[in-house]
Parts: C-alpha cells; structure tokens; sequence
C-alpha cells in the first residue's frame, strides 16, 4: 500500500508486496528458482541490450526445472540503471535492487527492491517499489508501480499464494459450513493479507432474510442490540 510522505521527505514507497509461493506439483527450491529466474527475465527488460552483463542471461522460467542453480548469480552493473543482485542459490536465498530513472520525469527514480527465501514449504517473496522525488510535485502523475514480473507469476494458475492462508484466486471455494466460514472470516481479517477477496452469494430456494439475520444476529449474540443485522437492514429499507 502506498505511504504517503511529509513534505520534507523525498522517497516514499509507491507499492508492496509480500506471500508465500508454493509451486504445485514441484519443491520449494524448484519454485524458487522459477521465481528468481520470472524476476531476472524482467531485470532483462529494464537494461537497454546494449547495456546487458553476461551475469544476466539466463534461461527462460518455463525452464526452471532443468536449470542449474549457478544460473542465478551476484551481479553489479551502474550505467542508465543501476543494478545489484545478490545471490545465494544453494542457500535458497536471491534478492535484487534495481534503480532507474522516469523518462516521463526527470530527476525521479524507480527503485525496485525484491527478496526471495526459500523457508519450509513456502518462498517467501518480498517487493516494493520505492519513488525518489525531487520535489512535491514529482509525487503526482505516478505511474502503474507494480513491477511486470508479479504478473508472470500470478498468471501461472499453478502457483499458489500464501497470505494468511493459502490461497489460489485463480479457482473459486466454497463456504458451506460454519467452520469454513471462520477460516474465511480468519483470512479476511490477517494482517498478512493484501490481496483482495471476491465474496459471491446465491441461494437454490426462496430465503426469508428477516428470519436469516435474527438467526446470525443470535448466533453471534447481538440480538436487541444496537447495529445488529437486522436493525441495520430495517434503516436500509431495501425492500418496498
């Protein structure tokens, strides 16, 4: 989420991000070299072809399977963008750095910052992006921060995210009983959480809401009480 800086200040992060990847069907190692090697395919993108060290060509992440793990190397490069990769494949550590400036603004930076870490079942992923400004008005107009590699990975419906729990949005859960809806209401209400959660609710027969929420206003003990369901569904005069 963005943090909004005091006018004295001149970096602020623009966007976070933080889960746990499993890969199914594959180790955690194997997840983590897909996801270094998702990141390494953007860094790629970022540096002019000219520009590019040898340290960072590397195979395709659809190829993470067969690659090695000396594929993933530490890396210094200045030039347009400044560059820094630290890489501790056998350890199941990889983050970088990345600096580059806003062709739309100049004098404003991008710093891109991401770590992996390779901890049980789980890779934990960590990214934000970072504004350097030069001034307030630099704080305006900003672009789409969310750097292009999270997309590669949360179009992969093979890769899970956990954040709270584990999720997979790329499927839809049911919640057809009350335990499952504290598991629900336990996610909804991690901090750990911030990707959103699309709640959709039918029913097969006709339902007398009424009766409904005087039975949750029950349940959770809220009856007679102001704010309950029902209170709050009488001042909405939803229904003629």
């Amino acid at each position: 989420m963005p943090e909004y800086p005091s006018p004295e200040e001149s970096t602020f992060t623009g966007y976070s991000f933080k889960a746990g990847l499993r890969y199914d069907g594959q180790t955690p190692k194997e997840c983590f070299r897909y996801a270094a090697l998702c990141c390494l395919s953007w860094l790629r993108q970022q540096l002019a072809a000219d520009e590019l060290p040898d340290e960072l060509k590397a195979p395709a992440p659809k190829e993470f399977v067969s690659a090695a793990d000396a594929v993933l190397r530490s890396v210094h490069f200045s030039g347009v963008c400044e560059l820094d990769i630290a890489a501790e494949p056998k350890e199941g550590r990889w983050s970088f750095t990345l600096r580059r400036p806003d062709a739309a603004q100049p004098g404003r930076f991008f710093v891109t910052v991401a770590s992996l870490c390779v901890s049980g079942r789980d890779v934990l992923l960590d990214t934000r992006v970072d504004v350097d400004c030069r001034g307030p008005e630099q704080r305006q107009g900003l672009p789409l921060l969310r750097p292009e590699f999270l997309r590669t990975l949360f179009a992969n419906n093979r890769v899970r995210l956990r954040q709270g729990g584990l999720l997979n949005y790329q499927k839809a859960h049911t919640v057809p009983y009350w335990s499952a809806l504290k598991h629900l209401m336990q996610l909804l209400n991690s901090p750990e959480r911030l990707m959103p959660v699309i709640v959709l609710t039918y029913t097969t027969r006709p339902v007398n809401i009424q009766r409904l929420l005087a039975r949750l206003d029950a349940r959770l003990g809220l009856t007679d009480l102001p704010g309950s369901f029902s209170e709050r569904l009488d001042q909405l005069d939803l229904f003629p």
